[in-house]
């Protein structure tokens, strides 16, 4: 049973190798991937397709070409774009949370990293909770040995957490930085 799950959901989620059904005038929204399989490798971008062109620019794109929105080529012989090797996906449930979960990731590593000390055993505390795990605690003498790792064990719990507590706490640290700057 469980081969079967895996099997439909690799197939939902496969990169397209087929750009005959990807037209322009549809603005079908895809996702930009560095590696084939984006529940490892990143996605690079969110975007929709402009064009594509079979047989236009042939010394620069011989088998044709891909034109997103944000203005990026994707070359059809090699499936590369500025040289990068890359996988386009469609744009379905699935890969929207894979994005999202990558997007709050993201912003809560940025935050992490500017964070104030308690701010940071604060999250570190929330992630014990959450995870079930044990979070660094001050011994009083090392600040800067637990400030260092409160931020690693936030980082290796971030992936244990589902998408609404990421987007939650993405969002509180976002909201507790501006009003520091403030």
């Amino acid at each position: 049973m469980t081969n079967v799950v895996l099997e439909y959901w690799c197939n939902w989620i496969a990169p397209i190798n087929d750009f005959e059904e990807l037209d322009g005038g549809t603005h079908t929204p895809v996702f930009v991937c560095d590696g084939p399989n984006p529940f490892v490798h990143m996605f690079l971008c969110r975007t929709i397709i402009k064009h594509r062109w079979r047989i236009h620019w042939p010394q620069r794109f011989p088998k044709g070409y891909v034109i997103f929105k944000n203005g990026w080529y994707l070359c059809l012989k090699n499936k590369t774009i500025n040289g990068k090797s890359v996988e386009i996906f469609h744009a379905n449930e699935l890969t929207t949370r894979l994005w999202r979960k990558q997007c709050a990731v993201e912003t809560i590593a940025g935050n992490v990293e500017a964070a104030n000390r308690s701010d940071l055993a604060a999250v570190g505390e929330f992630l014990a909770r959450r995870t079930g795990r044990t979070a660094p605690r001050p011994d009083g003498f090392f600040e800067a040995r637990i400030v260092d790792e409160t931020r690693a064990f936030i980082a290796s719990s971030l992936l244990e957490l589902g998408l609404a507590d990421l987007e939650a706490l993405a969002a509180l640290l976002t909201r507790r930085a501006g009003d520091q700057a403030a």
